[in-house]
């Protein structure tokens, strides 16, 4: 369980998140993410600047998300 942090407006975040940047391949991108979610990660870094939108969106529909 990742632990997390109450931020001012009284939502929880988690206090560390998967970076996905440089990642651009579908079947890498979906172990790493299928990875993360088994061990507790529930926030994922995003950009648009990493370029790698179609690999992540590819990526969610194909793995077991965290229950």
């Amino acid at each position: 369980m990742i632990p997390t942090i109450k931020l001012n407006n009284d939502i929880d975040i988690p206090v560390l998140g998967l970076g996905l940047w440089q990642i651009n391949d579908k079947d890498v991108m979906s172990a790493v993410l299928q990875a993360a979610f088994d061990i507790g990660y529930t926030m994922i870094d995003t950009a648009s600047v990493y370029s790698n939108e179609l690999a992540i969106r590819k990526s969610l529909a194909s793995i077991t998300p965290p229950p």
